[in-house]
């Protein structure tokens, strides 16, 4: 294949999927802006009774824009049987309780009002969001006009600059780190997360084990 001809593949591939990917990108600069000038630095560690509630205030945005695409997921008629028949299936079902209750089990281990905190902002705020964004939405989109090898490089690649973005631009870490990010947190990070969400047909595994793997950073 000469390099012309593949060119015009990737300029082709790139137009069939311009809106989710544009869509993506706007979401992941709108949203580390916000974060950046409206939501305050604290860590988990320092969230008490007095400040809990305000914290869970200033996450609203993404909420809704997890929301939206909540919306948007269940609104395909597929979607809505693909994650009803994973539902109905034993293997995956008990999966699901087991992810639940290794969640429960280290929300308890050292239950206090930050990692309350911590289980709500790394599930609803992280998991949640994210695999609604780059699983349920960019993935799944660009997979249904391609392919899964595509989709995984595509979203995985977005997922990478969602992370390191804000670091960057607003924390100065070093341009070049974005390879880093790009390679293990989105391509491989991707190929996961899709994987698990292939197999099992349902988002949810993906974004329960994404919950736990982040939650286990605050112990």
């Amino acid at each position: 294949m000469t390099t012309d001809k593949k060119k015009k593949q990737i300029v082709a591939l790139l137009k069939e999927n311009a809106i989710p990917l544009i869509i993506t990108l706007i979401i992941i600069i709108a949203t580390s802006y916000y974060y950046f000038f409206f939501v305050l630095q604290n860590k988990i560690s320092l969230i008490n009774e007095s400040n809990v509630f305000v914290e869970v205030l200033k996450h609203i945005p993404n909420m809704i824009i997890s929301v939206i695409f909540i919306i948007n997921y269940f609104s395909d008629a597929k979607v809505r049987e693909q994650e009803l028949k994973a539902m109905r299936n034993p293997v995956v079902l008990a999966v699901m309780i087991f992810l639940f209750c290794i969640g429960l089990f280290m929300l308890f281990m050292k239950y206090s009002v930050s990692f309350l905190y911590g289980a709500f902002y790394f599930l609803f705020i992280i998991a949640f969001y994210e695999e609604m964004i780059f699983r349920a939405y960019l993935y799944r989109n660009i997979k249904n006009k391609s392919s899964f090898k595509t989709a995984v490089v595509l979203s995985g690649i977005l997922f990478g600059l969602a992370h390191w973005f804000p670091r960057c631009i607003f924390l100065g870490e070093p341009w070049y780190d974005i390879f880093s990010w790009i390679n293990a947190t989105g391509l491989l990070g991707t190929l996961i997360f899709a994987f698990m969400y292939e197999k099992s047909g349902t988002i949810f595994v993906p974004i329960l084990v994404h919950f736990l793997i982040d939650y286990k950073n605050i112990f």
